[in-house]
């Protein structure tokens, strides 16, 4: 298995450049297989990629126009723009329940991909929908299957600078420039009400923040215990159970803090400055009392943190650049960061130590993420014969069940079955089989692990029976013997 990091730059506002900035595509661990993606600069949060597999897409919102290019795993140039009604300044993905194992981050094709092998589903996979704040500050949905536009929403006085969706993918979490935090019921977005005229609300509103939200974090825990940490120019990191939608915790740092991304167990918050530091906040420690490791914050409390002068928590390799955006390695060992001079770095989290360099952009880098990835021979092959998008529309849709046609790639012939119940029966049963099998040997082992008056009593009996069988045997041998005699004597006589 392979890390595979996907980040592209921010635009800097000159349109020559702007097409030749580059976003990459590129291994962890390895130095080989990097791939481009041409005219890929964006808004920060403004580019989703679905996956590394041949089918996969790539979806960047083109800063300073109302397009979003859509690439193919394994091409540079924008395989499709597709125009849309105005700038997107974030995007976010809904994926498919199928298709969703877990999140993120966490590789969220791996029980898909195993089963794809097995039951030949095709590989022309895209996802359930694309969620998109526009410039305005308004919400778009789209059915991706079929372009469909399926809401409109009112959600932010500003653009919106970031949106986030939890594990299940029941809510919609957006931030915005006017330093609210609005959680959506997806369901409610894409819903039809032809009866009457319904107007959606989101489910809560949070106005904690008194400056603009740079960005959010959701982790991957069960709904009794999901939590959305946000990050402000107010210097404030706020954590919220999104079971109750209760303030659990408030950090206070010294400086504006720019980007956040927190360890998957919980346990260390990771935030860039705009200073160019990366402080570690450890979420438990140890009670000098007790020696008893305690939990941070809770509660409602505010915590002040002090300034770490002698860099124990602090990576500086960035500094004076502010650290745009933040992402882990799947097993928290490793930390991503990418600056305002477009450099991007992997530190090593206990050494605070850098320990690879990646390919450096053309302005501000906008977007990380760290995708896992599964290569075999096949995968390596780009196809070139991938079926085209639908383009979006630009108009909601009216609801009527004429307009829900979805286009899907279908993986195999309709006479074949996906599952066949009596093979996997027959598969069943010889495993069973194989078992029983293993474990009698394993019984017999087990008891021949005995007393000497035990095992003499075995031989005995072992051996009366082989001289039953060997009196047996010569028996019908001589038999044998006399009944071939008789019949070469008839066949002398004729």
């Amino acid at each position: 298995m392979e890390e595979i990091v996907f980040y592209n730059p921010e635009s800097q506002g000159e349109e020559k450049s702007n097409a030749l900035n580059l976003g990459y595509a590129t291994p962890i661990h390895t130095q080989t297989n990097v791939n481009g993606f041409r005219q890929a600069s964006t808004y920060p949060n403004g580019a989703v990629i679905t996956g590394t597999k041949q089918g996969d897409r790539v979806f960047v919102a083109c800063k300073g126009k109302a397009l979003i290019h859509v690439y193919t795993w394994g091409k540079e140039a924008p395989e499709q723009k597709i125009p849309v009604p105005e700038q997107l300044t974030c995007l976010t993905l809904v994926h498919n329940k199928e298709e969703n194992v877990s999140d993120v981050d966490l590789g969220q094709d791996f029980i898909f991909e195993e089963n794809e092998e097995f039951t030949k589903l095709p590989k022309f996979k895209i996802p359930y929908l694309l969620i998109g704040g526009g410039i305005s500050g308004k919400l778009y949905t789209w059915e991706l299957s079929s372009g469909l536009l399926l809401s409109v929403k009112e959600a932010h006085y500003q653009a919106p600078t970031v949106l986030k969706t939890t594990a299940d993918n029941s809510y919609l979490v957006s931030a915005g420039k006017d330093a609210r935090i609005l959680v959506w019921k997806i369901s409610d977005l894409v819903a039809f009400d032809s009866t009457e005229e319904k107007i959606i609300k989101p489910a809560h509103v949070i106005s904690d923040h008194s400056l603009e939200i740079t960005d959010m974090f959701i982790n991957n825990n069960i709904a009794q215990d999901s939590k959305l940490y946000t990050v402000s120019k107010d210097s404030t990191i706020r954590v919220y159970s999104l079971f109750n939608f209760q303030l659990l915790s408030t950090f206070i740092v010294s400086g504006i803090v720019e980007s956040i991304v927190v360890d998957s167990a919980d346990r260390a918050i990771f935030i860039g400055l705009q200073n160019g530091n990366i402080r570690q906040i450890d979420l438990y420690e140890a009670n000098k009392a007790s020696n008893i490791l305690e939990a941070k914050g809770g509660a409602g409390r505010i915590l002040t943190l002090a300034e770490d002068h002698e860099l124990k928590s602090t990576i500086t390799y960035h500094a004076p650049h502010p650290v745009k955006r933040l992402a882990l390695s799947l097993d928290g060992s490793l930390i991503i960061s990418g600056d305002e001079k477009g450099r991007v770095v992997v530190s090593d989290i206990v050494s605070k130590q850098v320990v690879k360099e990646l390919k450096e952009v053309t302005g501000s880098v906008a977007n990380i993420q760290v995708l896992s990835s599964y290569q075999t021979a096949e995968d390596s092959v780009v196809e070139k014969n991938n079926r085209a998008m639908l383009p979006l529309k630009r108009v909601i849709a009216s609801g009527e069940l004429k307009e829900q046609e979805v286009i899907f790639q279908k993986g195999m012939d309709q006479d074949q079955e996906l599952f066949n119940l009596d093979d996997y029966l027959q598969r069943v049963s010889s495993e069973a089989l194989h078992f029983e099998g293993l474990s009698s040997v394993q019984s017999n082992a087990f008891g021949n692990v005995a007393t000497s008056g035990d095992n003499a009593a075995m031989v005995k009996v072992l051996q009366e029976k082989n001289d039953k069988v060997t009196k047996a045997y010569a028996d019908l041998r001589s038999m044998y013997e006399e009944l071939y005699k008789e019949h070469t004597k008839l066949l002398e006589k004729k």
